[in-house]
């Protein structure tokens, strides 16, 4: 079950910038244009296919006799493309063909898109790994599962203007974590299994065990992504309220000298 909550954080990672921090971040970067904040609903669009597909890709292998397949392979797959979508949006700048900025624009949203579309395939495999390995109990596995997926989510809102360039405003080091921490979802997958024996050889205190350290991980790194914000926050205020101050202290230095020189021509 921990597995299933981490791959789940992971996932909630890439997609809840699209209602977060994605129209700011393409008005931002493209102020030139005046509709391309419109654009960042292009990759939601992306997403709502994605649970039919990946719906009716964990169905299919499931009815072919692909019990275990039906689930990883449908997640890893969408995950694979989640990390690829998001190295592709890393080179929007980078790319000699795209000479325009509505070029590069319609490039990072597809491109984002793809990885929008490929994290969303994981939700239906997700949810149905949680009725394999629930059975009587799944709603309070796919609550845990989803409460973790939601501590993603506000994590991400928290590193994602943290981490933004401060010269350019590109977000390429919060997407290159992204990546990181798809790629440890599907290592998750490889583990995984659906097959409910595998739980019950665990005792319901290990099972509690596993919950509470990993919601303890999550919670962590969620209250040091607010601590350093407010930190950070703080520091900026501090040097602009001395930034403010030197030209003042720098005059009142200068008054004394000042009054010399006008005793000294009286």
């Amino acid at each position: 079950m921990s597995l299933a909550m981490l791959q789940y954080f992971a996932s909630n990672v890439t997609f809840f910038i699209s209602l977060t921090w994605l129209p700011s971040y393409i008005k931002s970067q493209w102020p030139n244009l005046e509709n391309a904040v419109y654009y960042a609903a292009v990759p939601l669009v992306f997403a709502a296919f994605a649970n039919w597909i990946a719906g009716s890709m964990v169905t299919g292998l499931y009815n072919k006799g692909y019990h275990v397949g039906s689930r990883r392979c449908t997640a890893i797959t969408g995950f694979s493309l989640g990390i690829l979508g998001l190295l592709a949006a890393i080179q929007t700048d980078s790319l000699g063909f795209l000479a325009t900025d509505n070029a590069r624009l319609l490039w990072f949203v597809a491109c984002f898109g793809l990885a929008t579309f490929g994290v969303d395939m994981t939700l239906s495999p997700s949810w149905a790994f949680c009725n394999d390995i629930g059975g009587a109990n799944s709603g309070a596995v796919s609550g845990a599962m989803n409460m973790v997926g939601n501590i993603g989510a506000a994590l991400s809102a928290f590193l994602f203007p943290l981490l933004l360039d401060k010269e350019t405003g590109s977000a390429n080091t919060f997407f290159a974590l992204a990546i990181s921490i798809n790629a440890v979802a599907i290592l998750c997958w490889c583990i995984m299994n659906p097959n409910r024996v595998n739980d019950r050889r665990l005792s319901p205190a290990a099972l509690r065990a596993r919950f509470i350290a990993l919601i303890t991980v999550c919670t962590a790194l969620l209250a040091g992504a607010i601590g350093y914000n407010l930190y950070s926050g703080f520091q900026k205020n501090k040097a602009a309220m001395l930034a403010a101050n030197k030209p003042a202290a720098s005059t009142d230095a200068n008054t004394p000298k000042i009054k010399e020189s006008e005793s000294e021509l009286e």
